[in-house]
């Protein structure tokens, strides 16, 4: 993970690190507003789960499931789809200014290699 390599490098603390994948979390669409957007649930349907979910302590795509709304399937993509929505953690870490875009630019180019990949590879979340 390049948040790891990050701490081995001693270029952030464990805690900084956690602090920033805690805030990535925080930046990715809900689930529910992902698939109104997509056209997959009404808005009326996402506050019915919604509703649901507060009694019922349940995951809102096991809930859209469970009543009929999402297949499995759909379902599945939509949690894909959020993966991808959120802020790129060295992106993050520049904007917290925990580090500054050329230290994360080179360990990024690290990772990239240790990964088989060029300088330059696209970006892959950070998990």
């Amino acid at each position: 993970m390049f948040g790891d390599l990050l701490v081995r490098k001693g270029l952030l603390t464990r805690e900084q690190l956690l602090e920033a994948l805690e805030q990535q979390e925080t930046s990715r669409l809900s689930i529910g507003r992902l698939a109104f957007q997509m056209g997959l649930l009404s808005l009326d349907q996402v506050v019915e789960i919604l509703e649901r979910q507060v009694t019922r302590k349940r995951l809102f795509g096991e809930l859209a499931v469970e009543i009929g709304y999402l297949t499995p399937a759909q379902r599945d993509a939509l949690v894909q789809r959020q993966q991808e929505t959120g802020v790129p953690l060295g992106q993050l870490l520049v904007e917290m200014g925990v580090l500054d875009f050329e230290v994360v630019k080179d360990a990024l180019d690290e990772y990239h290699a240790s990964l088989g990949l060029g300088p330059g590879a696209p970006p892959r979340r950070a998990r």
